[in-house]
């Protein structure tokens, strides 16, 4: 199976990006419902102007990206200032290059989460002391291998990093079965339903929230489909040096 960005398709990226500048400029993003209106007076959420359904898994069947990136984007979307939602679409595939592997993008942020709890000392503020270690040390390990580590713990790491992140996605991660983008069609609505459910319920502030999109997307422009020659030897993606080595 091809599991390049894109179908390594330029002109697809590029048709994407048309079409998402042309609903910012007919004003066609709406927060809170995925599609709404059809023709002319269409209008949509992220995942709702990127595939013109509410189907988060049309993500890889239109343009072959993980359904964790519709995910992320469409927790983004809701979470963000509605002027700032509208702008949002454009740099976030932007970010995301052509023809690469990007399934390591999801641990490498929960990990970037996770690092920065540990510098901001807030594990406390869930009573659960030794959690945070534990999940930096599994997805320190799932960003060196390029491979999940075995067994269930996972999806908890997930969970509870995205949760004492103040990520609205939190309630996404503990669904999505340790590999936290959801496979199977139930887990991605799930997902993707989740965004829109609990936009107020973990959401960070305006500050955080800018921190979390910022990075997300310097991990995505950070992947490339070869080894870069000054990585760790063993992180298989450009990129994934910058979340093994604390700043």
């Amino acid at each position: 199976m091809n599991s390049t960005t894109f179908f390594n398709d330029p002109k697809l990226k590029a048709a994407l990006l048309t079409q998402l500048r042309d609903d910012q400029a007919a004003d066609r993003f709406i927060q809170g419902t995925y599609t709404q209106g059809e023709g002319a007076t269409f209008k949509g959420c992220f995942i709702g102007c990127l595939t013109r359904t509410g189907d988060v898994t049309e993500v890889m069947r239109l343009f072959n990206l993980p359904i964790f990136v519709g995910t992320l984007g469409e927790y983004f979307f809701e979470a963000l200032a509605a002027d700032k939602a509208k702008e949002l679409s454009v740099p976030y595939i932007e970010a995301i290059p052509v023809g690469v592997d990007v399934s390591l993008a999801w641990p490498m942020f929960a990990l970037a989460l996770m690092r920065r709890m540990e510098e901001r000392n807030t594990e406390t503020r869930f009573d659960l002391p030794g959690v945070l270690s534990a999940a930096v040390e599994h997805f320190t390990l799932w960003v060196s291998t390029g491979k999940e580590p075995a067994g269930a713990a996972g999806a908890a790491y997930a969970a509870y990093a995205a949760r004492a992140a103040g990520a609205a996605y939190a309630e996404y991660a503990a669904r999505a079965a340790g590999a936290a983008y959801a496979a199977d069609a139930a887990g991605a609505a799930d997902a993707a339903d989740s965004a829109h459910a609990a936009r107020s319920v973990y959401a960070a502030d305006a500050a955080e929230l800018d921190w979390q999109l910022s990075t997300l997307l310097n991990i995505y422009r950070g992947m490339r489909p070869t080894p870069c020659e000054d990585s760790v030897a063993v992180a298989p993606l450009c990129g994934a040096e910058t979340m093994l080595t604390r700043t």
